[in-house]
């Protein structure tokens, strides 16, 4: 099994929680339905404790307009900061 997109963690809990229908549930293993149980648990709290998602830019584009998405950080050295007196 590879992991999913938030990692060994992640597709270990969709694991335990399909795990938790087909052989808990479905197969009558009451270990399993435990499991299953306490991993749903965990992945709807997850799920209603997040914050919500933001839009912080939006705007169309035209037919031969791209978008180029940055991340740069700004270390103290690059960054030249005034002191004030």
């Amino acid at each position: 099994m590879s992991p999913g997109p938030r990692g060994s963690l992640g597709s270990l809990g969709a694991m335990l929680r399909r795990r938790g229908i087909s052989d808990g549930l479905f197969g009558g293993s009451r270990p399993w339905i435990a499991v299953g149980g306490l991993a749903w648990a965990s992945y709807l709290l997850r799920r209603l404790m997040a914050r919500p998602e933001v839009v912080v830019y939006r705007r169309e584009l035209g037919p031969d307009e791209g978008v180029v998405i940055r991340h740069t950080t700004d270390t103290p050295s690059t960054l030249r900061v005034r002191r004030v007196r």
